[in-house]
Protein backbone atom coordinates (compact mmCIF):
# COMPACT_ATOMS: atom_id res chain seq x y z
CA UNK A 1 0.00 0.00 0.00
CA UNK A 2 1.26 3.21 -0.64
CA UNK A 3 0.82 6.20 1.76
CA UNK A 4 1.38 10.13 0.68
CA UNK A 5 3.17 12.41 3.55
CA UNK A 6 0.40 14.66 5.30
CA UNK A 7 1.11 18.43 4.46
CA UNK A 8 1.71 20.12 7.94
CA UNK A 9 2.43 24.10 8.59
CA UNK A 10 5.87 24.45 10.25
CA UNK A 11 7.56 27.44 12.26
CA UNK A 12 10.70 29.04 9.87
CA UNK A 13 13.12 31.26 10.23
CA UNK A 14 16.24 32.25 8.35
CA UNK A 15 19.68 32.48 10.10
CA UNK A 16 22.10 35.10 9.80
CA UNK A 17 24.50 35.94 12.85
CA UNK A 18 24.33 39.18 12.93
CA UNK A 19 20.65 39.57 12.65
CA UNK A 20 18.93 38.98 16.25
CA UNK A 21 16.48 37.64 17.29
CA UNK A 22 18.24 34.60 16.17
CA UNK A 23 15.73 31.33 15.60
CA UNK A 24 14.30 29.51 18.58
CA UNK A 25 16.64 26.84 19.57
CA UNK A 26 19.90 28.51 18.04
CA UNK A 27 23.11 29.10 20.48
CA UNK A 28 26.42 30.42 19.73
CA UNK A 29 29.55 28.74 19.80
CA UNK A 30 32.72 28.65 20.37
CA UNK A 31 35.82 25.95 19.42
CA UNK A 32 37.91 25.61 22.51
CA UNK A 33 40.33 22.81 22.16
CA UNK A 34 38.47 20.84 19.82
CA UNK A 35 35.34 20.44 21.93
CA UNK A 36 32.15 23.40 21.13
CA UNK A 37 31.38 25.69 24.17
CA UNK A 38 28.22 27.99 24.52
CA UNK A 39 29.11 31.66 24.31
CA UNK A 40 27.00 34.41 24.10
CA UNK A 41 26.41 35.90 20.34
CA UNK A 42 29.55 38.59 20.22
CA UNK A 43 31.87 35.67 20.91
CA UNK A 44 30.45 33.09 18.61
CA UNK A 45 32.70 31.50 15.37
CA UNK A 46 30.07 29.17 14.98
CA UNK A 47 26.46 28.24 15.63
CA UNK A 48 23.92 25.05 16.73
CA UNK A 49 21.08 23.94 17.09
CA UNK A 50 19.30 20.92 19.29
CA UNK A 51 17.64 18.35 17.25
CA UNK A 52 16.88 15.18 16.08
CA UNK A 53 19.83 13.15 16.39
CA UNK A 54 21.70 15.95 18.63
CA UNK A 55 23.60 18.96 18.22
CA UNK A 56 23.76 20.44 14.10
CA UNK A 57 25.88 22.99 13.32
CA UNK A 58 24.46 25.96 10.86
CA UNK A 59 25.82 28.56 8.66
CA UNK A 60 24.64 32.22 7.87
CA UNK A 61 21.61 31.45 5.12
CA UNK A 62 20.57 28.28 6.57
CA UNK A 63 16.74 28.01 7.26
CA UNK A 64 15.72 26.28 11.23
CA UNK A 65 12.64 24.31 10.91
CA UNK A 66 10.65 23.87 14.01
CA UNK A 67 7.71 21.11 13.63
CA UNK A 68 4.86 20.74 15.08
CA UNK A 69 6.38 18.38 17.83
CA UNK A 70 8.89 21.31 18.42
CA UNK A 71 12.20 19.78 17.10
CA UNK A 72 14.21 21.73 15.43
CA UNK A 73 15.76 21.04 11.42
CA UNK A 74 18.12 23.05 9.70
CA UNK A 75 17.81 22.98 5.88
CA UNK A 76 20.39 25.23 3.60
CA UNK A 77 19.21 27.92 1.98
CA UNK A 78 18.64 25.60 -1.74
CA UNK A 79 16.87 22.59 0.39
CA UNK A 80 14.55 24.43 1.97
CA UNK A 81 13.58 26.27 -1.51
CA UNK A 82 12.79 22.59 -2.30
CA UNK A 83 10.76 21.25 0.80
CA UNK A 84 8.69 24.55 1.64
CA UNK A 85 6.71 27.20 0.36
CA UNK A 86 4.69 29.48 2.35
CA UNK A 87 1.31 28.69 3.47
CA UNK A 88 -0.07 31.46 1.40
CA UNK A 89 1.09 29.83 -1.68
CA UNK A 90 -0.82 26.58 -1.55
CA UNK A 91 -3.64 25.92 -3.24
CA UNK A 92 -6.31 23.11 -2.55
CA UNK A 93 -6.76 21.36 -5.63
CA UNK A 94 -10.68 19.20 -5.24
CA UNK A 95 -11.70 15.94 -7.49
CA UNK A 96 -14.32 18.07 -9.29
CA UNK A 97 -11.86 20.78 -10.59
CA UNK A 98 -12.81 23.70 -7.05
CA UNK A 99 -9.22 25.39 -6.06
CA UNK A 100 -9.47 27.25 -2.74
CA UNK A 101 -6.49 28.95 -0.48
CA UNK A 102 -6.07 27.01 2.75
CA UNK A 103 -7.02 30.35 4.41
CA UNK A 104 -10.15 30.71 2.85
CA UNK A 105 -13.51 29.35 4.02
CA UNK A 106 -14.70 26.42 1.88
CA UNK A 107 -18.09 26.62 0.93
CA UNK A 108 -18.73 22.88 0.45
CA UNK A 109 -18.63 22.49 4.14
CA UNK A 110 -17.94 18.62 3.43
CA UNK A 111 -13.77 19.23 4.13
CA UNK A 112 -11.02 18.38 2.58
CA UNK A 113 -11.11 16.04 -0.06
CA UNK A 114 -8.64 16.88 -2.57
CA UNK A 115 -4.72 17.71 -2.45
CA UNK A 116 -1.90 19.95 -2.16
CA UNK A 117 -0.61 21.49 -5.25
Amino acid sequence: MKYLQRAVAVEAKQFFPNQLPWPVGVIGLERSCGDLVCVNETKADCWGVQGYGGWHLIKSGDWVVTDVFGEHRVYSAAGFALKFAPASELVIEYSDGANIQPNKTDPRKDGYTGRFT
